[in-house]
């Protein structure tokens, strides 16, 4: 072994030379680490138990999102199967007033002659209604037109 000095120790056996500055490196090097460790250990149990709650959190937070998703899945099922039951009245309306067209284009495109005949059936009840009352018409000189009997 080189240059190191044996010596015997209190039940002879046979060391390496230490001497008592080196045994108290030891020591102080081993309560350095086991200072160390428990630090560590310390360290260890609280990133632990962080870790733990974090998790737990990370798992409600995922129940609650999917609970979350299920019900806006059946939310979103609900409105499609509305949106569908709307769509099929719209369509309805939509045919009933593609049928209504005709009718409608009709009484648009007839409306002057129409009312013009309107005019004409009034002024003919205002007429009578003079008539009957015991008037008379003879301050025309000419013959009644619609809109005579209008004062």
């Amino acid at each position: 072994m080189g240059s190191a000095v044996w010596r015997k120790d209190r039940r002879d056996h046979q060391h390496p030379g230490f001497d008592g500055h080196d045994l108290a490196d030891i020591k102080d090097d081993m309560e350095k680490a086991s200072a160390a460790e428990e630090k560590a250990q310390k360290e260890f149990e609280t990133f632990e138990a962080k870790s733990k709650d974090q998790i737990k959190g990370l798992k409600d937070a995922i129940v609650k999102l999917t609970d979350s998703k299920a019900e806006k899945a059946d939310k979103s099922v609900d409105v499609g199967d509305e949106n569908k039951d709307l769509k099929t009245e719209l369509d309805g309306l939509m045919t009933k007033l593609d049928d209504a067209v005709p009718a409608c284009e009709y009484f648009m495109e007839n409306y002057p002659m129409r009312r013009k005949n309107r005019d004409v059936e009034i002024d003919g009840l205002y007429k009578a209604k003079t008539f009957l009352k015991g008037g008379t018409f003879a301050k025309a000189g000419r013959e009644l037109k619609p809109g005579d009997t209008l004062f």
